[in-house]
Order: C-alpha cells, then structure tokens, then sequence
C-alpha cells in the first residue's frame, strides 16, 4: 500500500509542546537531583497512599533475598537439565588375600 500512497500534500499544522509550557515547577517539587525523603507521600495527605508504600516496603525482599531466590530458580533449572544429559556410573573393586604357604594353593 505504500507504494500507491501519495505523500505530497500531507502535512501536520500540529507543532510539538515545548517543556517551557507546562506548570511542572508547580506540580512537581523542586528537589534539586536529591533523592526524596522517605516521607514523602505525606505531601499528598492521604492516608492510603502511605499504608499501600508500607505494605510494599514490608513485601518487599532485600538485594540478598532476592539474589538468593534467583540461585535457588537457577539451581531447579540446572536439576530439570540434568535429565537431559548422559549418565556415566563407574566402580572399582580391589581385594587383597594374604595365601598361607600351607592352604590349597601353592605360593
């Protein structure tokens, strides 16, 4: 279809919105780069919004627990392989007697 398109003519009379016309100064607090505050959803004053980031935070795992789960999914996965692989098996046996010069045989 492109190739019957005509595209002579078509032309967009919409301009892009520079950055300079939005109030974001007044929506959003200048931090200056800094992190936020860990309180910072008080600024909103609802009471929800801070219960919902406390059960987040509270459900959430650390770096350590979450490294660990991925070794633990990694190691199921290296096991369900396994099946896949050839099998090797091998045995040694050794014995060693100790023949009186007296018994059935010779030394």
């Amino acid at each position: 279809m492109s190739g019957c398109a005509n595209y002579i003519g078509i032309k967009s009379d919409k301009t892009l919105a520079q950055p300079q016309q939005f109030e974001s100064s007044q929506s959003i607090p200048a931090q200056g780069g800094q992190w936020p505050t860990l309180d910072w959803a008080k600024q909103f004053g609802d009471p929800q919004l801070q219960k919902l980031i406390d059960e987040a935070i509270d459900g959430n795992p650390t770096i350590a627990q979450a490294q660990a789960r991925l070794a633990k999914a990694s190691s199921y996965i290296e096991t369900s392989k396994s099946a896949l692989a050839p099998k090797v098996t091998a045995g040694y046996s050794w014995t060693r007697e100790l023949y009186s010069s007296n018994a059935l045989y010779p030394t």
